[in-house]
């Protein structure tokens, strides 16, 4: 167990920098960060010695790192530094497989004289419908089903590795299908994830016509909500795992019995170059079967990336299953605690020797992962608590640490205004398997002069 808690907290892009002050005046009293604490729950003592390091910025030209040891007297001390030019740190991310059908964000639009595939793709059917009914000069709006003129949704790819790009436009500019390009990986997906259109899905579909008979615009909204296809995916180095969410319109979970090897984790094998950059990919294939009456919830991979965490949402309770990555053999299968309802899982903190999955409903489980790799439940949480006593909510940005006892959990304040912004103030709370024992709000000297306009600060 470790003796005590460290935990980092970094403050980064311009949404952090909210004071407005000349050099010449920062350089005076750059290190006297000051931070005070307002209990809002609990006492202190409960968070006595722990020690959390915040890396805060102006423009990625001032740099301050501040440690703050918590305790009735606490122990503050801030390194500053000073770049001229902007000195930025890029993580790159990669989104892996996703999937696109035209109708995720509810509405599109395009404007021409002609409407075909390069317009609107597999979609074109519906517009064309319409506009044969749209007289010159005139627009028509029209509520379809999309089963009249689909029967599985019409599926696009984009593929996002390190060093390797291919999105749903470049298939619509392939002439020809050829071997690894665009057209050819898009069919290949369509023609294996078949999955049937909703039958009670509608569309609202506009056209509009010139003088002439042109088609010179579009629309399009949908009407009792869509289906989005969002898939979740794991990147490894010889290929990516990837499965997409079974449940479509009003919760229900859809129909998978087409998919020619059922509904799954998939892989997508990819070769590497020395560079770590994506070169060739390799063929679709599913490596582990999902029971389909079961509600997919998550797909995450453990610290080191040895293991695959999936979370599913079945007979009323979250289950994890662990894999390894290697072989895709099943370790272990933990149900999560009771009562937790069908809520959904917001985020899943991963650390080295232990997880936290947190639902919608703001509850939480800790499991720890012992040396061999097996997950231990620990102890389970609320955290309505924290929103309730501050107003703000838990932040994906949050970082967590665990001794054995206590889980302590610090993350960024909010501004509370239009933006929303974050700011250089934090909050710290403390559990145990009893229940919260302390929750203080950390706010930071650096945040004094802040300014509303996102527009106009530094």
């Amino acid at each position: 167990m470790r003796k005590s808690f460290i935990l980092t907290l970094l403050f980064l892009g311009l949404s952090v920098v909210i004071f407005f002050v000349a050099y010449g005046q920062v350089n005076e009293v750059k290190d006297a960060v000051t931070i005070e604490e307002t209990v809002l729950a609990g006492d202190t003592s409960e968070a006595e010695g722990i020690v959390i390091d915040c890396n805060t910025h102006c423009d990625y030209h001032l740099f301050w790192s501040t440690r703050y040891v918590v305790g009735e007297t606490p122990d503050i001390h801030t390194n500053f530094a000073f770049c001229q030019a902007q000195k930025r740190e890029y993580t790159e991310e990669y989104s892996g497989v996703a999937f696109s059908t035209f109708f995720e964000s509810g509405q599109i639009a395009v404007m021409g004289e002609t409407l075909d595939e390069s317009d609107h793709g597999k979609i074109s059917n519906p517009f064309l419908d319409v506009a044969s009914r749209t007289p010159a000069g005139e627009e028509r709006s029209e509520i379809v089903y999309l089963k009249d003129y689909y029967d599985c949704y019409p599926i696009y790819v984009s593929l996002t590795f390190p060093g390797y790009h291919m999105d749903w436009t470049d298939a619509l500019e392939d002439s020809q299908q050829e071997s690894g390009n665009a057209a050819a990986l898009t069919e290949d997906f369509s023609d294996y994830f078949k999955i049937p259109v909703d039958e009670s899905l509608r569309l609202e579909v506009t056209v509009r016509k010139n003088s002439e008979g042109g088609i010179y615009s579009t629309g399009m909204s949908t009407i009792n909500g869509w289906y989005e296809l969002s898939t979740q995916n794991v990147l490894t180095k010889t290929g990516c795992f990837f499965t997409f969410d079974n449940e479509g319109l009003n919760g229900e979970l859809v129909d998978l019995s087409h998919i020619p090897d059922g509904y799954g984790i998939y892989f997508l094998p990819y070769e590497m170059d020395r560079n770590g950059d994506v070169t060739s990919i390799g063929d679709l294939r599913m490596v582990f079967a999902i029971d389909p009456e079961a509600a997919f919830a998550g797909l995450f991979a453990s610290d080191d990336k040895s293991q695959l965490l999936l979370f599913t949402h079945e007979n009323g309770e979250y289950i994890l299953t662990v894999f390894d990555v290697e072989t895709m053999a099943a370790l272990q299968t933990i149900a999560l605690q009771d009562g937790l309802g069908d809520t959904g899982i917001w985020n899943v903190f991963v650390y080295e020797d232990f997880i936290v999955p947190v639902l919608g409903n703001h509850t939480f489980t800790i499991l720890s992962r012992l040396p061999s790799g097996e997950y231990v439940p620990e102890f389970a949480g609320d955290l309505s608590a924290l929103s309730d006593a501050s107003g703000g909510h838990l932040t994906t940005d949050a970082v967590m640490d665990f001794d054995g006892e206590k889980l302590a959990i610090v993350y960024s304040q909010k501004n509370g205004g239009d933006y929303d912004y974050t700011i250089c103030g934090f909050y710290l709370a403390v559990f145990d398997r009893t229940g919260l024992l302390y929750f203080g709000e950390y706010d930071s000297s650096l945040d004094a002069g802040s300014l509303d306009d996102y527009t106009y600060r530094c």
